[in-house]
Formats: C-alpha cells, sequence, structure tokens
C-alpha cells in the first residue's frame, strides 16, 4: 500500500518521547510517518495496507519539526463512519487522529503509554490494572476518568456498533471495576495474551457524544486533533487541540481531507497541486510517482499493523478444536 505526500517541509520526527511507564521503555521509537509525528504513532496503523510519497527532496531533510501549517490530504472514497469503535479503513484519518487509546506499540512492539500512563499486569496474566493519565480532557474541555473508559469497554461489546472486530479481542466474562477515578482493573478468565493488541485499537470516545443527537456526524475524543467539520462527499477538516496531553504536539495547525470519487481522481488532483498528502493510490502509480524526484514515497512499517481469523466456533468444522488448530 501506498500513501503520496506532497512537500511540507523539514523532517517530521518527534522532538520529545511520552512519558514512560512502568512497565514500558522509557524512549518509545519515534514515529515512522509525518502522519503519525503531526498526531500519535498510532495514525501510522490507519490501514494495514498503507504507505506515503510527498513532492520534494527537501522534506526527506533531517532537522527539528516546523510547528504550524495546514496539511492538504486526500483519499478516494468518503468515510464510512465516524465512529471510533467502528474499525474501519473507511473511517479515514478520524479514528487515528481524533481519539487515543490506552496504549501504542512502538516500532518494535513494546507498549508504550498513552491515556494509561502505566499498568500492573499479574504473573498469571488474568488481571490488568491500569493507572490513568491525569489532566486528560476531551475535545469539550471535560476531563477524562475511569468512569469514560468502563463507558468505553461496555461500548465495545456491542457487535452492531463494533461489527465483531473489536469486541472480539475480549474473552467472554471478562470484568472490568474502576476503584478511583484514575484506575481501571480488568479481570480475565484466561490469560488475558492479546490485551495490548485490543489496546492499540481501543479508542476511546466522549460518552456525551456518542450518545448524542450527532453521534453519526461528529466525533470527540482526547486526541491531538479535533473535529471539525464533515462535509459528506467533499471534505473533512480537523482542528490543532491546543490542549493537548501531550506537551508540543500535535505540530500542524489543522488538516483538512478532501474526499474524491475515484482513485483516479485522487491521483490527478494530487499531480495538480491540490493536495499534499495522498492516501492508499493504486500500485501503479505509486510505483510511478516514486521514481521521480517530484515526490517522496514513504511504505510505513505498520509495526501495530495485524491480521486476525476469528473462525465461529458454532459452526462445522470450526467446533473441532483441532481443526482450528
Amino acid at each position: 500500500g501506498a500513501i503520496i505526500l506532497a512537500a511540507c517541509g523539514g523532517s517530521t520526527q518527534p522532538a520529545a518521547s511520552p512519558p514512560s511507564s512502568s512497565t514500558a521503555p522509557a524512549s518509545p521509537a519515534a514515529p515512522p510517518s509525518s502522519v503519525a509525528a503531526a498526531g500519535q504513532s498510532t495514525a501510522a496503523v490507519a490501514n494495514p495496507s498503507t504507505a506515503s510519497v510527498t513532492a520534494s527532496p527537501s522534506a526527506a531533510a533531517s532537522g527539528a519539526p516546523k510547528l504550524g501549517g495546514m496539511l492538504r490530504a486526500i483519499q478516494a472514497g468518503d468515510l464510512a463512519s465516524v465512529d471510533g469503535h467502528y474499525y474501519t479503513p473507511g473511517a479515514g484519518l478520524s479514528a487515528w487522529i481524533v481519539f487515543d487509546t490506552l496504549t501504542a506499540y512502538d516500532d518494535n512492539l513494546k507498549p508504550q503509554p498513552q491515556l494509561a500512563e502505566s499498568w500492573d499486569q499479574t504473573p498469571d496474566g488474568k488481571q490488568i490494572t491500569l493507572h490513568l493519565r491525569k489532566g486528560v480532557t476531551f475535545h469539550t474541555g471535560r476531563e477524562m476518568t475511569s468512569d469514560d473508559i468502563i463507558y468505553n469497554l461496555n461500548r465495545i461489546l456491542d457487535i452492531k456498533i463494533t461489527v465483531g472486530i473489536i469486541t472480539g479481542f475480549v474473552q467472554p466474562k471478562t470484568t472490568w471495576t474502576n476503584p478511583d477515578k484514575y484506575t481501571v482493573v480488568i479481570n480475565t478468565p484466561q490469560p488475558w495474551v492479546v490485551a495490548f493488541d485490543f489496546f492499540q485499537v481501543f479508542n476511546i470516545l466522549d460518552k456525551e457524544t456518542a450518545e448524542g443527537p450527532n453521534a453519526k456526524s461528529k466525533a470527540v475524543g482526547t486526541g491531538p486533533f479535533t473535529f471539525n467539520e464533515w462535509v459528506v462527499g467533499d471534505h473533512v477538516s480537523y482542528g490543532k487541540n491546543k490542549n493537548y496531553w501531550q506537551s508540543g504536539r500535535p505540530y500542524l495547525d489543522g488538516i483538512t481531507l478532501n474526499i474524491a470519487k475515484d482513485q483516479q481522481s485522487m491521483t490527478a488532483q494530487f499531480e495538480a497541486g491540490a493536495s499534499d498528502f495522498m492516501v492508499n493510490p493504486t500500485i501503479v502509480d505509486y510505483s510511478r510517482l516514486s521514481k521521480t524526484s517530484q515526490y517522496q514515497a514513504l511504505t510505513l512499517p505498520n509495526p501495530a499493523a495485524f491480521w486476525m481469523l476469528q473462525p465461529n466456533v458454532t459452526r462445522k468444522p470450526m467446533d473441532d478444536k483441532r481443526v482450528r488448530q
């Protein structure tokens, strides 16, 4: 897969790493793309098949990130949903820059603190205690607490919302409690070996918005960018979260995601200079543009991308454990 970037200035590697966790390495690796650097590392995995290209050799030059500016992005096809629990590439940039997750993998697949500042896991792998970061606010200004994490955990159990994707990470009979404002305790009947895979894609939504009348057209999280406007079939605009918990982030003032009717139209607009950043061009266009000095082609490493096999154990032959194994 590929993304194409038009020149946006110097290197976008972050100037500082997030705070360390008692259970995670102190210095997470730098985000692998300018999209990630603009927001957070999870932005780099918006699609397990993603890459990118930019338009000037200077874009690859080393140096400190430059603050400010608007990024003009473009994708083929409109948003499928702005619901952060509906896991699909059709969510555009929304799910990855509007929302935060509890933890996020670095390039070495080591969980790094995000909304969970630290965590403790019992030796048998059946209990995880999450210690939440204090002072984090939703884009509405409301403080995020353990009540919000519990709400989101309960919400993703509804397969009508998640289409079963995120729900499938959670074992039956899993329980969660919040003994205080900044602590969540999760207990599972069996060792939860995919816990941090789940945390990687478990976006934290604002309950008031998710339960409100504009839930299908508005997204509110704690992420580096706010969801400002969605003009169906035309564009989506995002603004800088000026109260973001990661000091100095995001680098950009905002992002405009233009909607093209198809990949051919998207590529034509990009080459005409209407956009700086193209998401998922065709392999042919990616190869062609990457061979010119005008564009920079980036194949994102996507350390947290995954392929999930979910057998239906109520139907033959998948009801036989030997077949599944």
